[in-house]
């Protein structure tokens, strides 16, 4: 059906006709069968068919399927493609679910069609240069608007993309749906453009096809999308919006060409206005905008007016730094002349100096130290393990094993070029050292270890253990499950008879299993044992496979899978919690704020925060079942954070997943924070148990994704209502508001009200605080929770926004860390 869309022949006599009738197709196969037989299109298989494509001469480049991971192998390709000038045109995706059962445009498929979401441009449509195309439906009064699947993010145009009939692979015609049939119609306009005129670069054609598109209406669907407030743009739906091929090759296209003055103050820019075969335009006089742009920090707008298709002039540069990245771009100037498609970017720039590591890369015996550096003065470095997301770097970086990491340092919001440093560590000579787990403490019980290939079977003696427990006096009992350093084990089996666990429940000792890498503390009353005669058994098992795992999360620890068993029960849930410690490889974490440990959700295949502290390579929590559970450093961030004043905040909660984003890659900081957002923040953060089925609040729905958190708060006593029956919970909270429940959260973690700090500031305007929040207000100023103006005002009434909500949130948390 693609190959159909985008080039059937046309005047076929069945009403149907490509984009580009006739043109050539190369059809480049990148499915493969899997052991199973079943198709599968591994992200290595398309990236050689791009290039084999570009290779072989290919114009433009169809690609009707999408990966949601990103693939350096597939980056890489794409970049080869598009620096041979070749267009490449992709499905943006079909993961969303914007309209519900009964809306206009609702695809009937979806398993799950209870709310909204959306899903972002997934690869290789997100990658730079690649022309991205969601889809659009038809509404019963002709208008269109977005397709119920089509993702959102990062779209260049949109094209219809249900009910689109076409050739079919078994021969005849068929009607399908899907972004994978909307991308061929713009790869065959693509194509066309081409055709017209063969000096186009890719770049030209992304901007014809973008800047040509018709404006859609965003749809009126904001809401809630898996607990954030989304609020629709018309970019992140349609990009420029529907294609359209009439104004593609009709609209006047600039061309500009921009020269620096050696003082680097102005630069002299000549602009002319082509037709579609790339022709001046003698006859077309029009006012244009020229916009110098200074590292996205500021824009220079600077009106100018074409004259018999061109203009020449100087335009001023302003460069006072010693690094800057400006780029110069003609455009129309809205409501005043002509629409055109703009030009290319002109770039001008000094760049920071990449970082330069203390050892290069190659290979080294043992483990080796790592420091950074930036001959430019002031420049932050960044780190990234995955090309993807980046951190800051801190200090020297320990290097135990194999690694490969990227650097780029940034000043000025301008970014050097990015350094790549790759490692291959040998083990050291053997030799040396003690035996035993966990710094050489002794354990009190050693015997009954013995190995079977990957298997430790440990089995104390009874006697012995009973003799313990007597001399114990309540004290905790060490059992010993420490391996060889040179042991290939992993699993662990720990088995201790009935009688010894009856024998601790009547002392009151608690068991702690240790080995090199986990320690299990176990209260004697966990758990209930039925007899003596039931023996009880720990099960440890170590991999490194950590299924689900999103690429930003970094795996520090193996994976730990922890069972316990009871004669033939398995234990499933806790009397009382037990505690937890994990060893990790320090070398493997960045920032251990956004270090903690993470148990694996099967059913939902996601990893989930449970907490903990990392410290001196060991991070402990207290567990009320087992599961499967790694130490894990969470590297979410955010594009539109990079620098905002909130952003290692903002990521620090992000890895405690209470904060999450607006979309996959947008967290809108200075968005608007709702009075639901703001219950279920505070929700997350506390861990409230769960709250009463019924709500008094007659605004709250029953399929609202903030009800189950608002109940948690509101049995906590953290919020109430604006009356009796109503929460308002799409209503902003203000700051007086999250004053109040800040305060009503600290007490409930405190155990009671707190005292009034005696530094609490007294605010300028505090009169204007409402009666109800002086308290709280006062309260949390003096705690340092909220803070005022740099005037000394606290402006009770303002709105907060996203990033003041989770920045008071994560103070709330350090004050409960103290």
């Amino acid at each position: 059906m693609v190959a159909g869309i985008a080039a059937a022949v046309t005047n076929n006599g069945i009403g149907i006709a490509g984009a580009a009738g006739g043109a050539r197709i190369v059809p480049v196969k990148v499915g493969k069968k899997d052991a199973n037989n079943k198709d599968y299109i591994p992200s290595s298989a398309v990236a050689q068919g791009i290039r084999w494509a570009a290779d072989n001469k290919a114009d433009v480049i169809n690609i009707s399927l999408g990966m949601p991971q990103n693939s350096q192998m597939l980056k890489e390709a794409v970049d080869y493609a598009l620096a041979r000038n070749v267009v490449i045109v992709a499905a943006a995706g079909n993961e969303s679910n914007h309209w519900l059962f009964g809306e206009p445009v609702d695809f009937p498929t979806r398993e799950d069609n209870s709310y909204r979401r959306f899903a972002w441009t997934v690869y290789p449509a997100r990658y730079e240069g690649v022309i991205s195309v969601g889809s659009v439906s038809r509404l019963a009064n002709n208008a269109l608007t977005i397709s119920d699947f089509s993702n959102i993010g990062k779209i260049t145009t949109v094209a219809q993309g249900t009910g689109v009939y076409s050739t079919a692979l078994s021969g005849g015609y068929a009607s399908g749906a899907g972004t994978s049939y909307s991308s061929p119609m713009v790869a065959g306009l693509a194509a066309l453009l081409k055709a017209q005129n063969k000096n186009l670069s890719s770049q030209d054609v992304h901007h014809i096809l973008y800047d040509s598109s018709q404006k859609l209406d965003v749809p009126p669907i904001s809401g809630y999308y898996l607990g954030t407030y989304y609020v629709p743009k018309h970019q992140d739906y349609y990009g420029g919006g529907l294609m359209n091929g009439k104004r593609a090759f009709t609209m006047p296209r600039l061309r500009m060409t921009a020269v620096p003055e050696p003082d680097g103050r102005q630069a002299s820019v000549t602009v002319k206005a082509l037709d579609d075969k790339g022709a001046l335009l003698r006859n077309l006089s029009s006012e244009i905008t020229v916009t110098v742009n200074h590292e996205d920090r500021y824009k220079q707008n600077k009106t100018v007016s074409l004259v018999n298709g061109e203009w020449s002039g100087p335009v001023e540069l302003s460069v006072t730094d010693d690094v800057y990245d400006i780029t110069i771009q003609a455009n129309d100037a809205p409501g005043r002349g002509n629409e055109f498609i703009k030009s290319d970017a002109a770039r001008f720039s000094k760049l920071p100096d990449r970082p330069k590591a203390s050892i290069g890369s190659g290979t080294y015996t043992g483990p080796q130290t790592v420091t950074l550096s930036s001959a430019t003065p002031g420049a932050r470095i960044y780190i990234s393990n995955d090309g993807v997301n980046s951190y800051e770097y801190a200090g020297s970086l320990t290097i135990s094993s194999n690694t490969t990491f990227y650097a780029a340092a940034m000043k000025n919001g301008v970014w050097s070029e990015t350094a790549e440093y790759a490692y291959t560590i040998q083990p050291a000579p053997a030799g040396g050292g003690g035996g035993g787990g966990w710094g050489g403490v002794p354990a009190a019980s050693g015997d009954g270890k013995s190995e079977s290939g990957s298997v430790l079977n440990v089995k104390p003696d009874k006697a012995k253990l009973l003799e313990q427990l007597a001399a114990a006096k309540g004290a905790p009992v060490t059992i010993d499950a420490g391996v060889r350093s040179d042991s290939a084990v992993k699993q662990i089996i720990v088995e201790l008879p009935g009688e010894v666990w009856l024998k601790a429940a009547g002392t009151g000792s608690a068991f702690v299993v240790r080995s090199d890498q986990a320690s299990l503390t176990i209260p004697p009353d966990a758990f209930t044992v039925e007899s003596a005669a039931t023996p009880v058994k720990l099960i440890i098992t170590m991999s490194q496979e950590a299924p689900g795992k999103p690429s930003y999360a970094g795996l520090a620890s193996p994976v730990f899978d922890f069972t316990l068993r009871a004669g033939d029960r398995t234990i499933e849930a806790f009397n009382k919690s037990v505690t937890v410690l994990l060893r990790y490889d320090s070398a493997k974490i960045g920032d251990a704020a956004k270090t903690g440990i993470y148990v694996y959700n099967a059913p939902a295949g996601r990893w989930e925060y449970v907490g903990g502290k990392a410290e001196n390579g060991a991070i402990q929590v207290r567990l009320s079942h087992f599961s499967s559970y790694a130490v894990m450093e969470w590297n979410r961030t955010f594009e539109d954070i990079a620098a905002h004043w909130a952003k290692a905040t903002i990521e620090r909660m992000a890895a405690k997943q209470i904060a999450d984003g607006m979309t996959e890659t947008s967290f809108a900081p200075e968005a608007t924070m709702t009075r639901a957002q703001f219950a279920a923040l505070l929700a997350r953060t506390l861990k409230l148990p769960p709250g009463a089925k019924e709500l008094p609040f007659k605004d709250v729905p029953s399929n609202a994704w903030y009800r189950e958190a608002l109940a948690q708060a509101l049995a906590a006593k953290l919020v109430s209502g604006v009356s009796d029956t109503a929460y308002a919970p799409e209503a902003p909270v203000t700051r007086e508001q999250m004053a109040l429940m800040l305060m009503n959260a600290y007490g409930y973690v405190q155990g009671a009200e707190s005292q009034l700090p005696p530094n609490a500031p007294a605010f300028t305007d505090r009169v204007a605080v409402s009666d109800w929040a002086k308290d709280s207000v006062e309260r949390a100023a003096g705690l340092g929770l909220l803070e005022g103006n740099p005037d000394g005002s606290f402006e009770p009434q303002r709105q907060a926004t996203r990033a003041q909500a989770v920045t008071v949130l994560n103070r709330l948390l350090d004050q409960m860390e103290k």
